[in-house]
């Protein structure tokens, strides 16, 4: 069934998407603001809807009724959303068969210019889902307004230091006309964006920076603003191949962090004293994947690229989906729903998300013993791989991930 959805998704270039949105254009929010949101339809769009679909939007349920939904589906508008339209409307810029291929990538900056606009608004919402207040606007409207919503909280630094420069770069992009910038004029903006945001997470107190979900998004958003800065500069050299190299290293560090850190398997790792045990497979899979879109850039149209791209996200994501997420967020589900964490709560972002904060820190710390590898995820990775004597087939065989059968004994 996932496949087939991945195959109309490349195919048809649309994203139906229930819960955080990703993938797609969506409607104004009933705001008064005429705004609507940008779309690019392209051959990554079946990785948008399968991000949004089946690992964020299985967050964002997990998390339902906390002030954590609003970072989920920040997330999953700026990365999911606008960062990959802006790696498509490249990809598009890559497709073969160019009488002149520079041309071809420099038309791609009235579509780049228009996500990186979401991209600002979206990244302001972003600032005020970490305070529990506002969010992202389904329109991707411009929320500039005055004060830091994060002031006199640990994170005050992301507002003092990122927010000025969003409104300086959406008053530089509002007043340009649409499809006016160069692809190096738009990198210079995204730069400047990307330096205020590596500038301001590097002065969040630890404790926030390897918190549970909300460290992976903060690393994520990071990440993804550098890498996104990087392969709009190599567009804009006009060279194909240097663009492909870059785009391709922004998808993969993209799904490393949010399959590994956001979803938080590296948490999970690292307190049961085992790195790499989960995620190695998983980056594994990632591997496949972008060597499908490495092999594919330039090479492939379109609509070829789309389809080639089907059985490898398939093969990475509906394990995770259907075996691995099920066992991390039903306990984090079923701790919100129950009122866990009671008592006093540890202040790290000094915002209304400490209270969720402290209930998923709870979940993943493995109990008494400290192992959350063996106590959330030891009924699919302990003793299901094999040896005979009918035991129980581990529902990965088959997969990317088959090497997560049994390593945890039993």
């Amino acid at each position: 069934m996932l496949k087939k959805t991945f195959m109309a998704l490349a195919v048809a270039g649309t994203v139906v998407i229930a819960g955080c949105g990703g993938g797609g254009g969506g409607g104004d929010g009933g705001s008064s603001t005429p705004k609507t949101r940008n779309d690019v339809v392209g051959p990554l769009d079946g990785l948008q809807g399968g991000l949004s679909s089946e690992i964020l939007t299985p967050l964002h349920t997990a998390v339902a009724g906390t002030p954590l939904v609003g970072v989920v589906d920040c997330l999953d508008q700026s990365v999911v959303n606008d960062i990959l339209d802006i790696a498509d409307a490249i990809v598009l810029g890559i497709g073969p068969g160019a009488a002149n291929p520079a041309a071809q990538l420099s038309a791609t900056a009235a579509n780049v210019q228009a996500e990186v606009t979401d991209l600002v608004a979206d990244l302001q919402g972003l600032v005020g889902s970490l305070a529990g207040t506002t969010g992202c606007l389904a329109n991707a409207g411009p929320q500039a307004g005055s004060g830091n919503p994060l002031a006199g909280t640990p994170l005050a630094a992301l507002g003092a230091q990122l927010l000025p420069v969003l409104n300086q770069v959406q008053g530089q992009l509002g007043s340009a006309a649409p499809g006016s910038l160069s692809l190096g004029q738009i990198s210079g903006l995204l730069g400047q964006v990307a330096q205020a945001f590596n500038g301001a997470t590097g002065a969040i107190p630890p404790g926030v920076a390897n918190a549970p979900v909300i460290g992976g998004v903060l690393d994520v958003v990071s990440q993804a603003l550098a890498d996104v800065q990087l392969t709009v500069a190599a567009a804009g050299t006009g060279n194909p191949t240097t663009a492909a190299t870059q785009l391709t290293a922004t998808v993969e560090h993209l799904l490393d962090g949010l399959l590994t850190q956001v979803i938080p398997i590296g948490l999970i790792e690292n307190t049961s004293g085992q790195p790499d045990l989960v995620s190695g497979p998983i980056q594994a899979a990632i591997d496949q994947f972008t060597a499908a879109l490495s092999g594919g850039l330039g090479s492939l149209a379109p609509a070829g690229l789309g389809n080639a791209l089907v059985d490898p996200l398939g093969a990475l994501l509906t394990p995770l989906q259907g075996d691995l997420l099920p066992l991390i967020l039903d306990p984090i589900r079923a701790a919100i729903s129950g009122g866990a964490g009671g008592g006093s709560i540890p202040v790290l972002t000094g915002t209304p998300l400490d209270g969720v904060l402290a209930t998923l820190t709870g979940v993943l710390s493995g109990g008494a013993g400290g192992d959350p590898l063996t106590s959330l995820l030891g009924s699919l990775l302990g003793g299901l791989g094999g040896g005979g004597g009918g035991g129980v087939t581990c529902p990965l065989a088959g997969t990317p991930l088959a090497g997560l059968c049994g390593i945890l004994g039993g």
